[in-house]
């Protein structure tokens, strides 16, 4: 590894001795003049976090909105298709739940494998974090890819992060899968994952063409299923507007769904004008819309 400022050879003579090869060593050693001195006293800027998919070519300079073409038509086809298909697999049914106990059964059935998915990929991370980047677990603004758009909202780093997603999915979840039914409970699962996942990326590439935010802003990955659960909530206040929602640190207090959605939005909305970057608030806010849709 040659550093800058340095020589990377030794100028060995033909004839060998040991004092000259002392000599070289250490005129090898010693930086060059010509190398700046960093001042001591003075503190470095601090570096700025930033997750970076490896496997992915460095950002460009700019914002460049032909990285969302690809990712742009396969959420088309995911929102032409995914209800078609849906419609012929409950043509298919040789059986339809005919009591609250079955019902409630399937929903399980397809509630706790979605969780099961989110748990497995968040061990993944743990023991294997270049095979998530591979599968596409992080979702890349700069070069953002039809897998990445999926996966990613699959998967979470963070511990806390997971519970309460969870929590979410299972509370609401449930109610929205026990009304469409299973197959387009999923269906709509996967066109909330897309339309998130192609909001969010939109959004990182136009903030910074409009300069909202520098060019780092494109390195900066995200995750998690917070947009197409978002898209279940909106989804919950068309259907169950006065439905009570409690918190779990305040017991004994609710409020009617309606307006827990109205204070999303304005947090979401205010954390978008105020650059706020700990959440995706652009993709929390297209998703509450495509939910009310």
């Amino acid at each position: 590894m040659a550093f800058r400022g340095y020589s990377p050879w030794f100028k060995i003579n033909s004839t060998f001795s040991l004092k000259s090869l002392t000599a070289q060593v250490r005129a090898y050693a010693r930086p060059s003049r010509s190398r700046a001195v960093v001042n001591p006293s003075r503190p470095a800027p601090p570096a700025r976090e930033v997750w970076v998919d490896p496997f992915k070519a460095p950002p460009p300079p700019k914002a460049n909105f032909r990285v969302l073409l690809r990712p742009a038509l396969f959420t088309a086809v995911v929102l032409i298709l995914a209800d078609p298909i849906a419609d012929a697999f409950v043509e298919r049914r040789t059986k339809n739940p005919a009591t609250k106990a079955e019902r409630q059964a399937e929903t399980s059935n397809t509630i706790l494998p979605i969780i099961g998915i989110n748990v497995a990929i968040f061990g993944l991370w743990r023991v294997a974090p270049s095979f998530c980047h591979r599968i596409g677990a992080l979702l890349i603004p700069y070069a953002p890819s039809p897998t990445q758009l999926i996966v990613s909202t699959f998967s979470h780093q963070d511990i806390l992060h997971l519970l309460f997603n969870q929590i979410v999915l299972y509370s609401f979840g449930s109610i929205i899968c026990d009304t469409l039914g299973r197959e387009h409970f999923l269906s709509f699962y996967l066109q909330a994952a897309c339309v998130s996942s192609l909001a969010s990326v939109a959004a990182s590439q136009a903030f910074v063409r409009m300069g909202f935010f520098d060019v780092s802003r494109l390195r900066v990955g995200t995750l998690g299923a917070s947009g197409s659960l978002m898209a279940i909530v909106g989804t919950s206040t068309v259907i169950y507007p006065e439905m009570p929602v409690g918190f779990m640190f305040i017991p004994f207090v609710s409020f009617p769904l309606k307006y827990i959605m109205v204070g999303l939005v304005a947090f979401d909305v205010t954390g978008i004008a105020a650059r706020w970057q700990t959440f995706d608030h652009a993709a929390h806010v297209s998703l509450l819309f495509h939910g009310l849709r």
